[in-house]
């Protein structure tokens, strides 16, 4: 390519480059957070439902219902999918908030 094709290409492309950077991230940023925040909230309600997974494959919604039975005798079989289920919704939800403090333009004013 000439100079000056190569000069237009890079000014469309930075250009370009611009564009998505506002539209895409700074736009869009609030609609992404949300989203996470929906994620975590469907993780709960899948695996309390029992949707999601087929019932051979162990899933901790599955594990916690069928833990409940043996709770007085084994309650360490009920802890431990709660505890992972726990740490992973809490770490979605900071996950969230952190990006939310970090790129949403209507927190910084």
């Amino acid at each position: 390519m000439t100079g000056d094709g190569m000069r237009v290409t890079r000014t469309f492309l930075a250009s370009f480059l611009v564009l998505f950077l506002e539209i895409a991230l700074i736009r869009w940023m609030p609609a992404y957070i949300r989203l996470l925040s929906y994620f975590s909230n469907f993780i709960l309600l899948a695996s309390f439902l029992g949707i999601g997974v087929i019932p051979p494959m162990p899933s901790w919604g599955t594990m916690i219902a069928e833990s409940l039975a043996a709770m007085r005798t084994y309650p360490l079989l009920l802890f431990w999918p709660c505890a992972a289920l726990a740490l992973t919704l809490l770490a979605f939800t900071y996950v969230g908030d952190a990006l939310r403090d970090a790129l949403d333009p209507l927190m910084k004013r």
